[in-house]
């Protein structure tokens, strides 16, 4: 008999980065990955409503959610979201419900993953929970009273009333544990390994047209949130400003943390006389961002902490076998691949240092066949990962 598997996209779907996580990390390699799922039926299940539901397990602003109250606005499936799957079809039924319960029974699901939600020790259903980083424990300045209050009181939630959860990293496993006492058979470290999209191998150079990019620069492309390090790179480019380079940025211009964060930051550049070197291009097309990534001379990622290793950006340029100058945080140390360079966190000095050797240095790019086999080995790998917690939750 067939083991049921429903993947839920519900909490993924609604912001930045969340589809496509899903995707990449979870359905990708279940689907795609080893033959060993010959035996298991998959449901993508996509939350479909037509009014404001109460989601009593999403407690108030989660972390990234970010919602001041108990309701969840979700409207009717967009056409957008309702084709995102489609290429999925053939390996798993899609499913639109707006009754997660109910789902269970009428499918017969003997297990759901990931769920941001807290489905409690009496679902109708086995579930894996899946929590992201602990950026307050060591930021709190980030963070108001209500939000630190809440994740804290979301995360201990998670830990008393699943028996498994998923996260991105060793370092983030490790603080779950430090900080929540969760146990360590109970957090699964998702390994790291970014799966290529390989329609991105394709040069489309017609793509970079509009944006009038300078001959030479490096890229950060990350949200322009506090903690994503922005002041480092622009610091570290001041200090070589006699030299023809520049720093192209990528991202959505906002901090809800913070509103003038983004005017600080422009304020700042303007006192380091690199106005001109700083180029902004806001949220674009995904597809523009990598054609772009790929022509800099390197990513620059100079985040002051991240749950995942690396951040985004850095997945996107190690399955692209691109350069990455990355801060050397202790989860990014969990990156591996080529062409990878680490500077001392928040020091302007050591990453005007590297940007400078970088100039000198000749890298050599891998081949299309040995990007094509770093992709199998991250897929097989984490394909691995996901399978053994199926099996564990029999």
């Amino acid at each position: 008999m067939k083991k049921r598997i429903g993947i839920l996209c519900a909490g993924f779907i609604d912001w930045n980065g969340g589809l496509e996580f899903l995707k990449k990390t979870i359905i990708q390699p279940l689907l795609h990955g080893n033959k060993i799922y010959d035996n298991i039926e998959f449901y993508i299940i996509v939350p479909h409503v037509k009014k404001d539901i109460k989601v009593p397990f999403l407690i108030k602003r989660i972390g990234f959610l970010r919602k001041k109250y108990k309701k969840i606005k979700q409207s009717t499936i967009s056409k957008k979201r309702n084709t995102s799957f489609d290429k999925y079809k053939k390996e798993a039924k899609i499913v639109f419900s707006d009754d997660l319960s109910k789902c269970v029974k009428k499918y017969k699901l003997d297990l759901l993953f990931p769920s941001i939600g807290i489905l409690g020790k009496n679902f109708n259903s086995k579930w894996v929970g899946y929590l992201y980083d602990c950026q307050h424990k060591y930021y709190p300045q980030f963070f108001d009273k209500k939000e630190i209050n809440a994740r804290n009181s979301y995360f201990q939630r998670m830990v008393d009333n699943s028996d498994k959860f998923i996260v991105n990293s060793t370092d983030t496993k490790n603080d779950f544990i430090k900080f929540y006492k969760a146990k360590k058979s109970q957090v699964v470290n998702l390994p790291f390994a970014p799966l290529l999209n390989k329609e991105w191998l394709e040069k489309k150079p017609d793509l970079l047209k509009k944006y009038s990019l300078p001959k030479k620069y490096f890229i950060i492309s990350n949200q322009f949130w506090i903690h994503k390090g922005h002041n480092t790179a622009f610091e570290a480019l001041a200090k070589l400003k006699n030299k023809d380079i520049h720093i192209v940025c990528t991202g959505k211009m906002e901090d809800a943390r913070d509103k003038n964060h983004i005017n600080k930051l422009k304020t700042k550049i303007e006192k380091l006389g690199i106005t001109n070197k700083i180029h902004f291009l806001g949220f674009i097309p995904k597809r523009d961002q990598i054609e772009i990534l790929k022509n800099s001379l390197s990513i620059i990622q100079p985040t002051l902490f991240e749950g995942g290793p690396g951040g985004g950006s850095i997945y996107d340029g190690v399955s692209l076998g691109l350069p990455c100058i990355i801060s050397d945080l202790k989860v990014n140390k969990e990156v591996t691949g080529k062409n990878l360079f680490f500077f001392k966190v928040k020091s302007s000095t050591d990453l005007a240092k590297k940007m400078s050797d970088f100039l000198n240095k000749k890298i050599t790019k891998p081949t299309k066949t040995k990007i094509l086999k770093q992709n199998k080995v991250f897929l097989e790998r984490l394909s691995k990962t996901l399978y053994e917690i199926i099996q564990e939750k029999k």
